[in-house]
């Protein structure tokens, strides 16, 4: 069990760190966007949920997958089922990416809005 538990959490902080460099790499384009008449709170709104769909498309695609690979196991001989879905499990499991794939952008998109617009629009990368 605690290697199960230890990978997940390494796979958690693998998210969170590519979550933290997307937004950061966007710092221009947040600040082009409120250079351009949005407040800050929009673009942190806009991030999160530009975070939140990829989330969602990135489970609909996993959840494809492992329907795919999976099919084959859900009746046995005679009609007995094989295969048992933890559906609180999964339930839990796509909270938790939405939560921490949401939490880390907004908390990142944040930081790079701190500065004026205008200075992050000027500079260069």
């Amino acid at each position: 069990m605690p290697c199960t538990s230890s990978s997940g959490l390494y796979a958690a902080i693998a998210v969170i760190n590519a979550v933290v460099i997307a937004a950061a790499e966007r710092r221009t384009e947040f600040a082009v966007a409120r250079a351009t008449g949005l407040s800050r709170g929009q673009v942190i709104r806009m991030a999160t949920m530009e975070s939140a769909a990829v989330t969602l498309i990135g489970l609909f695609l996993g959840s494809l997958v492992a329907a795919a690979a999976l099919a084959g196991f859900y009746r046995g001989p005679e009609g007995v089922n094989i295969l048992s879905v933890p559906w609180s499990l999964l339930a839990l499991l796509i909270t938790a990416s939405f939560t921490v794939t949401t939490t880390a952008t907004a908390l990142t998109a944040l930081a790079t809005t701190n500065p004026s617009p205008t200075t992050l629009a000027t500079a260069h990368e």
